[in-house]
């Protein structure tokens, strides 16, 4: 994989799109819509560029999450979903989203404690299954790896060992999450308040 197109224009021209072996922090005051920003770009790359994106959520449930995607993807407000107060069209456009959604690679891991040893173990897991998918059906187009990852978010990340700060722990963090990175040969996004 060159890079990963975002698509939105302005960002793709200031970064040339996210590059393999990136570690991109998105980080802003709670409430800023981090979250969505980030799972828009997860959802592109899997819908619009079949680029097999893994999504660990630990501090959402995977009910939200989805919410939120089918929200964005559909055009329709979350309150409304949530309420269950949709007319026909919203419901049409719904599962047409949620049809769409279902059949691209995009997998998503909301458990809420996980290291970065677990996290890329799953990424080794999934990109086994990938390889193995391919491998039984041939007719399949999708990639044989893992091409992206959004982890929401870095503070929730569990560690091992124990540090005199937090500011030392996020950089150990931050160290492996680009390590990991350049292993798989994948941009990874993290999110940060």
């Amino acid at each position: 994989m060159i890079r990963l197109l975002t698509g939105f224009p302005k960002l793709d021209e200031m970064t040339n799109g996210l590059q393999p072996s990136d570690m991109i922090v998105v980080s802003a005051r709670p409430s800023m819509c981090k979250t969505e920003f980030c799972f828009q770009l997860a959802l592109d790359a899997a819908l619009e560029n079949k680029i097999p994106t893994v999504i660990y959520s630990l501090e959402m449930a995977g009910s939200q999450l989805m919410t939120r995607m089918l929200s964005g993807h559909a055009q329709i407000h979350r309150s409304r979903i949530q309420r269950g107060r949709l007319d026909d069209n919203e419901i049409k456009k719904i599962l047409n989203s949620m049809a769409q959604i279902a059949s691209c690679p995009l997998f998503i891991n909301e458990c809420s404690e996980m290291t970065l040893l677990d996290i890329r173990n799953d990424i080794r897991r999934l990109n086994r299954r990938l390889s193995n998918l391919n491998k039984n059906s041939p007719e399949l187009s999708t990639p044989s790896q893992i091409g992206f990852v959004v982890i929401d978010y870095l503070q929730l990340v569990e560690s091992y060992q124990r540090f005199q700060s937090e500011q030392e722990r996020v950089s150990d963090l931050s160290r492996v999450i680009k390590a990991i990175a350049r292993e798989f040969s994948l941009p990874i996004i993290v999110l940060s308040q």
